[in-house]
């Protein structure tokens, strides 16, 4: 009775096989549903159970005489067990076609629901900009903002907006507040404007691009923020006095006739950056920036880089303005 001991053995051991399968390969059932896992894993216990239930009774009854297979040879054998390999071999692969189709819903799923997460963000970012706009009119008609001096409550109020918002939108948008700003006079170098961006916080804000021409930036705190691709800071000049631009990145930046009297640029990125007769410059400023490839310098000299190959290096520039200079190297006053 070998054999009916080996059939109540398999029987036992098949829910053992499934759990051990589960447990060996999480893997291959993650991709499942729920539903489908536990519909998947019956279907194989059934198709083994079956499998090895007709297996036994063949060797059972063969050896009893029940079923004739007692003259069979190894290759009759084999050619039972191809037979019935089959449902096995087609529930694996029912298997695998249905990880495949769960696997590419959760990938359409995650896809449509990072497009909702992007459209909520930029349908966010739209009515912060807006919302923004509303209010610093409402400042400039009823509460005279054009008219405040740093340290008024509405000059407080509106700075502390704007660097909220700056912050928080993106480039194309932070374009549209640098535009409004400077059309409405409030950023400008000017003793009648409120100069909003004056010792304003937008470290790491996202300004590439951003159109500030004759902006006044004293003492405004830059570090780390991007003013790359066309920033435009200069044309009058915008003021750079004291600001801390350490670590931005002005790749690109437009700073020609900028005033950067005490201006902390230490590691801030400069290629291709335009300082042409930009005013109070030192050499100590210029040595910290970290990056300097193809700027414009403020004679007008291009260093090398991709634009200028056989232009001069920062270091060769610099001794020519020493031996100009007599040493002393520093923008017009």
């Amino acid at each position: 009775m070998f054999w009916a001991g080996g059939l109540v053995a398999a029987l036992v051991a098949i829910p053992l096989l499934l759990v051990n399968l589960y447990q060996l390969y999480p893997g291959m059932w993650e991709d499942l549903s729920s539903e489908r896992r536990e519909l998947t894993a019956t279907l194989i216990g059934i198709v083994v159970a079956l499998t090895v239930v007709i297996v036994l009774l063949a060797i059972g009854g063969a050896s009893l005489g029940w079923t004739g297979f007692g003259d069979k040879t190894l290759w009759d054998w084999l050619q039972l067990l191809s037979a019935l390999a089959i449902p096995v071999v087609l529930a694996a692969a029912g298997l695998w076609f249905t990880a495949q189709q769960d696997q590419r819903q959760v990938a359409i799923e995650d896809q449509r629901a990072e497009a909702e997460r992007e459209l909520a963000e930029q349908r966010a970012q739209d009515e912060a900009l807006q919302a923004y706009l509303n209010q610093m009119s409402t400042l400039m008609l009823e509460r005279k903002l054009l008219e405040a001096k740093p340290g008024d409550p509405v000059h407080t109020l509106a700075q502390a907006r704007t660097s909220t918002v700056i912050l928080r939108l993106d480039a194309q948008r932070n374009e549209s507040v640098a535009r409004f700003l400077t059309d409405s006079g409030l950023a400008v170098s000017s003793e009648a404007s409120p100069r909003l961006l004056g010792e304003i916080a937008l470290s790491d804000a996202t300004l590439s691009g951003a159109h500030l021409p004759n902006a006044d930036l004293s003492n405004a705190d830059l570090s780390g923020a991007d003013l790359s691709s066309g920033a435009n800071l200069g044309l009058l000049g915008a003021n750079l006095r004291g600001a801390h631009v350490r670590y931005a990145d002005l790749s690109e930046a437009n700073l020609s006739n900028a005033n950067l009297r005490g201006a902390n640029l230490s590691g801030a990125y400069l290629s291709d950056a335009n300082l042409s007769n930009a005013m109070k410059w030192t050499e100590k400023q210029l040595t910290a920036a970290e990056d300097l490839e193809g700027a414009t310098m403020p004679d007008g000299q291009i260093l090398k880089g991709w634009r200028n190959p056989a232009g001069p290096t920062f270091e060769e520039w610099l001794k020519s303005k020493d031996r100009e200079s007599g040493g002393e190297n520093s923008g017009p006053s």
